[in-house]
Formats: structure tokens, C-alpha cells, sequence
């Protein structure tokens, strides 16, 4: 079991979203944070929403400065000039989630790569990220930053070299094989917020995401028990109630139920075997 006391960690209100010090949150985390308190049931349904809140961050500032690019053309990394204007609406327009038919999300997840990826902070925000608000910032973006651009050229050119429609739904080109069958996949990524997070290979000549290397399985749930919270006998430390390798019956608590969800299907019952740490 993971210690509890870690230096990176703060806890906010008891057991609200974790956040970082000292660092910009990811969309997943800004999202869970502003939802408020945080219960065993509070994660269930928002975890397999597939919903992505970078679109919500972003989306239609995003649209925007697209749709002012002169000609509706911008410049892609290698010099060349891409006519980025059919992509100008789906960060706006789109419905912001990663469902297997989720039509533009493919773009939108490749795009905010190539954005973040060759672009500081500093530079596509104009509300900073702050210490003090750090599930509200950065915010707004910078309409003006030529990264913006660019990296719509790059994704839009890449997209087209792959024959990828840019409205194309996302599980025609995040997929499996499995006995000879091709199952299409949903899910996101941390790039986008996603928590239900699928992290696919970009293969564009096998026609996009062909394999998905890791992500959601097996997704519990635990509620602390009372004995656990602040001003418990135990809340400075849970390893002298767990002990090395003991078994801890999952008892109901009638303050915090505890269920369990695999894959957003059915309940687990029985007892878990924490290690401390």
C-alpha cells in the first residue's frame, strides 16, 4: 500500500482530489478537484463519462484563433502551408468525450500533444498557473501564440498523410484485433483529462492507434474507514491497524460505503490485502 505521507501530496478538505505542489495540474485533476468532496460513489460515474475536460479548458478559445488564421491556413513545422479550416469547429463544436464514436475527439488528442509538446506553458496561457488557484489556472487561452498554429498544421497534416478523416469517430482508429475481430476502443488519455485513460501507439500506416499499450482494467474504489479519518486513533498512520500482509475484511461502514467496479461493470466483495509502505 502506498504511505500516505508523501511530500508532493496535500490534502485538501480531508479526502478531496489529491493536488501537486509547486506545479500546474493535469485537465484530469483540475476536473476531479472542482467537483468538490470526494466520495467511494463520487468517482464512479465521471470515471467511465469519458468525458475530456482540455476541450472544456480550452475548446473554444482553440476555435477561435483558428478560425481568425488568415485564408483559414497555417504553417506547419516543416515550412509548409496546410489549410487548416475544416478542423476550425471541432474544438468548439464537438461533444468533448472519447467514446468509441466520438467523431473529432482522434484530432483533439493529437493536436493538444503536438501543442503541449513544443510549446511552454507561459506562452498559451494568459492567466498563469497559480499556487494559490491551482484548479482554476492557467486559464484563457493565448489566442495570439503561434504555436497554436502550427501545431493544428502538423495534426491536420498528419491526419490527411494517414487518410484520417479529421471528424473521423474515434474507434475506427483506436482499435484491437482479437480472434480475427477489430473492437473498437474508447477511453482517453492524461493529455486530454480522460480518467477512464486508454494509451494506444500512433501507428498512422496501420490507420492510427492499432494497439493499445496500457490503461483502465480493473478500477476500485475504497472509502477510508472512520477510524482512518482525522481526529481517528489512526490517522497519522494505517500500517500498525493493517500490519504486514493482514487482510482487511471490506465491512460495510456507514460513512463511507465501499464498492468496488471492474471496468465500470459489477461489484467486488470480499477482503483486500493492503502492504504498508
Amino acid at each position: 500500500m502506498p504511505s500516505l505521507h508523501r511530500s508532493n501530496l496535500v490534502d485538501l478538505d480531508h479526502f478531496k482530489p489529491f493536488l501537486s505542489q509547486g506545479g500546474a495540474e493535469s485537465p484530469r485533476v483540475r476536473e476531479a478537484a472542482a467537483k468538490g468532496g470526494l466520495t467511494v460513489a463520487g468517482p464512479e460515474r465521471p470515471q467511465f463519462a469519458n468525458r475530456a475536460p482540455a476541450g472544456d479548458l480550452a475548446g473554444a478559445d482553440v476555435a477561435k484563433a483558428c478560425s481568425a488564421l488568415p485564408g483559414g491556413t497555417a504553417t506547419a513545422g516543416d515550412g509548409s502551408v496546410v489549410d487548416v479550416s475544416a478542423a476550425c469547429g471541432a474544438p468548439g463544436r464537438r461533444d468533448r468525450t472519447t467514446d468509441t464514436g466520438s467523431r473529432g475527439a482522434l484530432l483533439l488528442d493529437r493536436f493538444r500533444r503536438r501543442l503541449t509538446a513544443s510549446n511552454p506553458a507561459a506562452d498559451l496561457w494568459l492567466v498563469p498557473f497559480s499556487a494559490a488557484d491551482p484548479v482554476r489556472t492557467p486559464r484563457t487561452v493565448n489566442r495570439a501564440a503561434p504555436g497554436i498554429g502550427r501545431a493544428l498544421a502538423d495534426t491536420v497534416a498528419g491526419l490527411r498523410a494517414a487518410g484520417i478523416a479529421l471528424d473521423a469517430p474515434l474507434g475506427e482508429h483506436r482499435f484491437v484485433f482479437r480472434d480475427g475481430r477489430k473492437l473498437p476502443v474508447g477511453g482517453g488519455t492524461e493529455v486530454l483529462g480522460v480518467r477512464n485513460r486508454t494509451e494506444a501507439r500512433w501507428n498512422a500506416a496501420a490507420g492510427g492507434h492499432p494497439d493499445v499499450a496500457h490503461g483502465s482494467s480493473h478500477i476500485q474504489a475504497v472509502g477510508p474507514g472512520r477510524q482512518f479519518l482525522p481526529g481517528g486513533p489512526h490517522a497519522a498512520d494505517v500500517r500498525p491497524v493493517l500490519g504486514p500482509g493482514l487482510a482487511v475484511p471490506r465491512g460495510p461502514d456507514p460513512a463511507v460505503p465501499a464498492r468496488s467496479a471492474g471496468s465500470g461493470r459489477g461489484s467486488a466483495s470480499g477482503t483486500s490485502s493492503p502492504r504498508p509502505g
